[in-house]
């Protein structure tokens, strides 16, 4: 079965950065809680992974709140484009899957919400029918949270963080520049603070080295490559639905 709505936004962009965020969504939907976070093929609790990425750990919960909850565990995966965000995710059992996409237009959010029963025992877990489980989730959780919360932001969405040696971190920038897709990289040390902006070929940047500003995108490289120092790098992706 197969729901969708269309929302009116005043900030497409700062909606998308939204929904981007794992944790906000499976906090919305309430019956998917994050557990741990896939890094190197391993699941990691979130205190020990190094970098933020797509699949994640979950449980699922399903019940009355005031008596008696069913508990399930799977796993969720994000995926992002320029246009549009979407989860999908399920039991380890495969008794059911949730597939939630966000894809921005014109004025508005278009929410598409896909549930799948594949055992006859997922009515019984999850305590509705497919239809009814399509409608809880899009008229009970995703909609009542577009109505009362909002605001404005800016035009990226984050992607991924990563902490280590920035000698090895800045290898992903090269990675960036085979997709025609606009980012926006921010590096921190104690010594940088620094913003990259890539698209192919065309890479700017900006900030500071200690108190002098950044003049070129090779001064900045090479003073990394020189320290080779702990730091953190995020890197966003520009939202375009046009």
């Amino acid at each position: 079965m197969t729901i969708e709505t269309d929302l009116k936004c005043s900030s497409i962009h700062h909606t998308l950065h939204k929904v981007a965020d794992p944790f906000l969504v499976s906090s919305v939907l309430g019956h998917v809680q994050l557990l741990m976070e896939k890094e190197n093929g391993e699941f990691k609790s979130f205190d020990k992974v190094s970098s933020s990425s797509d699949v994640f750990r979950v449980l699922f919960e399903f019940g009355n709140p005031f008596s008696r909850l069913l508990t399930s565990s799977g796993e969720m995966q994000r995926k992002v484009t320029r246009s549009s965000i979407s989860y999908e995710m399920g039991p380890d059992d495969n008794a059911f899957s949730i597939n939630i996409n966000f894809i921005a237009e014109k004025g508005k959010l278009r929410i598409i919400n896909t549930v799948k029963y594949f055992s006859p025992q997922a009515v019984n877990y999850v305590g509705m029918k497919e239809d009814d489980l399509e409608n809880h989730l899009m008229n009970g959780h995703l909609i009542p949270y577009f109505r009362f919360f909002g605001g404005e932001g800016d035009e990226y969405v984050q992607l991924r963080v990563s902490e280590g040696n920035l000698c090895d971190l800045i290898a992903s920038i090269g990675e960036l520049r085979k997709t025609d897709d606009m980012y926006k990289v921010v590096i921190i040390s104690p010594e940088i603070s620094a913003v990259l902006y890539v698209q192919k070929d065309n890479i700017k940047a900006e900030g500071k080295i200690g108190e002098s500003s950044i003049s070129s995108v090779k001064q900045l490289f090479e003073e990394i490559m020189a320290k080779c120092c702990s730091g953190t790098i995020k890197t966003f992706m520009k939202l375009d639905f046009s």
